[in-house]
This record gives C-alpha cells, sequence and structure tokens, in this order.
C-alpha cells in the first residue's frame, strides 16, 4: 500500500471516532476503574508523533493507528475481533495513552451477554432492562452505571404508581421518602 493511503486512511479513520471514542473510551475507562484495574501506566505510544495521527507538532501525537499494539486488546472486545481499526489516544482523565477501540464496529461481547440476559419479557412494560449496569439500544450504543446481574428500572418519562411503570397523565415529581419519581397528583 503507498505511504498517501495509509496516511488517508488513518486520518479518515481517526476523524470519524470522534462521538463513539468519547462513549466507548469512557465506558471502558469507567468500567476499569470500577474494577480496580490500574490505569495510571500507559498501554501503547505514538512514539512522540512519529507514527501516523493526529498531534501537534512538537508535542507528539495524541491519537494514532495502533494495530500492532491494540489490536489483541480490542479483538478481545469484539465478536467478529478489531485488529486493524485498534487506534492509542491520550486520556482527558489522566493524560496518558490507552487503547481505544471506538473505531471498531460490530458487537461487542458484553452486548451479546447483555441480549442474552435482557430478552423481551425480562422486566414489565415500560421498564428498562440493564444488565451488570448497562443498558444497550439496537443502535449500538449503551448506557452503564454502577449495578449487577439483570436490573429492571422505571426511567423518563415513566414513573412508578402503585408498584407500576406508567405515563403519567399529568407529569411526575420526585418524591423525597421514597427516592423515586412519581406521577403528580390529579
Amino acid at each position: 500500500m503507498s505511504r498517501r493511503f495509509l496516511t488517508s486512511l488513518c486520518v479518515w479513520l481517526l476523524a470519524a471516532s470522534g462521538a463513539r471514542m468519547a462513549t466507548v473510551g469512557q465506558q471502558d475507562s469507567h468500567k476499569e476503574s470500577q474494577q480496580g484495574h490500574d490505569t495510571s501506566e500507559e498501554e501503547c505510544s505514538c512514539w512522540k508523533g512519529f507514527k501516523p495521527g493526529i498531534g501537534i507538532p512538537g508535542w507528539g501525537s495524541l491519537t494514532c493507528w495502533s494495530p500492532r499494539t491494540c489490536g489483541a486488546k480490542c479483538s478481545k472486545q469484539f465478536v467478529d475481533g478489531c485488529h486493524m481499526k485498534a487506534a492509542c489516544g491520550i486520556s482527558p482523565a489522566d493524560g496518558k495513552h490507552h487503547c481505544d477501540c471506538s473505531m471498531c464496529s460490530g458487537m461487542t461481547f458484553k452486548q451479546v451477554e447483555y441480549i442474552e440476559q435482557c430478552k423481551p419479557g425480562t422486566c414489565a412494560e415500560n421498564e428498562s432492562c440493564y444488565y451488570n449496569g448497562c443498558k444497550y439500544s439496537e443502535n449500538g450504543g449503551s448506557t452503564c452505571k454502577l449495578g449487577e446481574g439483570v436490573e429492571c428500572e422505571c426511567e423518563h418519562p415513566f414513573a412508578v404508581d402503585d408498584g407500576k411503570c406508567i405515563t403519567c397523565p399529568n407529569g411526575r415529581e420526585y418524591d423525597d421518602e421514597k427516592k423515586a419519581w412519581k406521577c403528580k397528583p390529579e
């Protein structure tokens, strides 16, 4: 492959990663910190700017293509593997380089496990199903928080009334006593 093609490919891959990099990277970093993994060491390196990527001249790369260093880590997360789209980028949390799998496509093993655990009918009507703290949407996006196993939650715009998660005709309000949203009285 030509050098120009590889450079163009890297710039395109890194530019396209924007939104997904933020969500996937933050979720993975959050999960690792919850599980007690040490994220203080750099997982990868952009060789002070001598690797294809986006950076600041004289300072180094902020993010770079890194299939050799990060490909195995990313492939362990995705069902179809992800070696060639693996990147390395600076984390805003600690200012160090970490592997970034946000450009990988397809389903993650965690998403497959979620689908197996949160089948339709697992939760009551209008409730959202979380598995190990995460809820996945059909487009692959996810919302994560603390939690273990299958948990059903009544979320906005719904509220709990008489033990059921319903749409409130008059809106909803927070019940400080029960620490939950409830329907406003008529």
